[in-house]
């Protein structure tokens, strides 16, 4: 089963992507969900990426800060009839019944990541190029030449945003943050009173009650208005793979259905799902699935994101299994009173 590039920064030069496609915003907002039809490029052939997913019901209470209401409902997992490009770990294609959620607007940036850091005690293990637990279990790290530009000050005791503290890399405290492990992203969103998001969960946001590929309209094509995303003059595309820019316009571009921002843009996202074989665990349909457990090799699934990956790996039911928390890989965060009880760190304890 392919794995995804995003495991191996050190060793990739820049991927080649398919032509820009012009395009304004789809815009977006609480359950205003625009179905519509699309175009698909290569074969001039008319797609309907609309489905009638039945009635939604709202979220409870108020947002936070950041956050988005993703309604309660039916919604479909894995690959779409027309997707040509799906791997033997997106089938089949399921139907999930998810009860209403929030979830973060963005990803989390580095400036949000430093923050959680600094409230961590001194039991845990703290320097330049690793966070890591009382127990060693690795939380964060900068080690590699992609680093995060978060550096750790002994003198201060504090973790602080320096670009010069490493090669210049990773964006700037606005940026969204890479270099989470799937032990550490769960900690960061328990911090702050809220859990990972199920794979089901992530695609439900990224899609609504549509069919699809991408989170935005067919018009902006995989390359469109990813974060890492750079189009010339020539209308090439290719992912930038070092250096996130600073928030943007970019990101109000590509506005999933439901408004979420940044789902293949920027870094990849940690699920709380572990990188099973496949769907077929749903395919007669599931309720509020709990999340799977990690595979034998300790992998979890990262959707979304295009530093370091093609067209391939940007579309909603692609399913990374990411072994280890390398730099592009960040976190977004949900609320909900569904809860799965205590996932399991996986055979290395999430190292």
């Amino acid at each position: 089963m392919l794995k995804p590039p995003i495991l191996l920064p050190l060793l990739l030069s820049l991927a080649l992507l398919p032509a820009c496609q012009g395009g304004g915003s789809s815009g977006g907002n609480d359950g205003g969900m625009d179905s519509g039809t699309g175009t698909d490029s290569d074969s001039e052939t008319e797609i309907d990426t609309s489905w009638d997913g039945g009635p939604t019901t709202p979220c409870t209470g108020s947002p936070g800060p950041g956050e988005v209401c993703i309604r309660g409902g039916t919604y479909l997992m894995g690959c779409m009839p027309y997707d040509t490009w799906c791997e033997d770990n997106e089938y089949p294609m399921v139907e999930v019944a998810l009860s209403p959620f929030w979830i973060d607007l963005r990803e989390a940036t580095y400036e949000h990541v430093m923050a959680w850091m600094n409230t961590l005690g001194d039991e845990h293990i703290k320097d330049n190029q690793w966070l890591r637990d009382p127990e060693g279990n690795i939380l964060f790290t900068s080690a590699w030449d992609t680093s995060p530009p978060i550096c750790y000050d002994a003198d201060a005791g504090e973790y602080d945003y320096d670009p010069d503290c490493h090669d210049g890399c990773g964006g700037p405290p606005t940026a969204a943050a890479g270099g989470l492990t799937w032990l550490g992203a769960k900690r960061f969103c328990e911090h702050w009173g809220k859990r990972l998001p199920t794979e089901a969960e992530w695609e439900a946001a990224a899609r609504g009650q549509t069919k699809l590929i991408w989170p935005c309209d067919w018009e902006h094509k995989p390359c469109w208005h990813g974060k890492y995303a750079m189009c010339y003059e020539n209308d090439e595309c290719y992912v930038e793979i070092c250096c996130a820019p600073d928030e943007d316009d970019t990101l109000s571009e590509c506005n999933s259905p439901y408004g979420v921002q940044g789902l293949y843009g920027n870094a990849a996202e940690w699920t709380l799902d572990g990188a099973d074989p496949d769907h077929s665990w749903c395919q007669d349909g599931c309720t509020d699935p709990a999340p799977r457990p990690p595979n034998d090799e300790g992998a979890y699934v990262g959707k979304g994101g295009c530093i370091a990956t093609d067209a391939t790996w940007t579309r909603i039911s692609a399913r990374m299994e990411i072994e280890f928390g390398s730099p592009p890989v960040g976190v977004r965060c949900v609320r909900s009173p569904v809860s799965f009880g205590e996932p399991d760190a996986g055979p290395d304890g999430g190292k």
